[in-house]
């Protein structure tokens, strides 16, 4: 995530996801520092969600090779 695009990294934040070191990665012609965050199983299982049901992909298993 470039370090220079603040709303994103606060999103991230509020969602959990913890700072995991940087990288420096090619936007345009230029290099940048760009920062690397994950988002741990932990951290992950401590939020409450709702249960998720997924329909209709019977006809989509043969485009994933299934």
């Amino acid at each position: 995530m470039f370090q220079d695009n603040h709303a994103s990294q606060g999103v991230s934040r509020k969602l959990g996801y913890e700072y995991d070191g940087i990288s420096v990665d090619a936007r345009g012609d230029e290099a940048v520092v760009s920062d690397r965050l994950r988002l741990t199983r932990e951290r992950w299982l401590q939020e409450k969600r709702p249960a998720v049901r997924v329909d209709g992909t019977a006809a989509c298993r043969p485009l994933f090779g299934l």
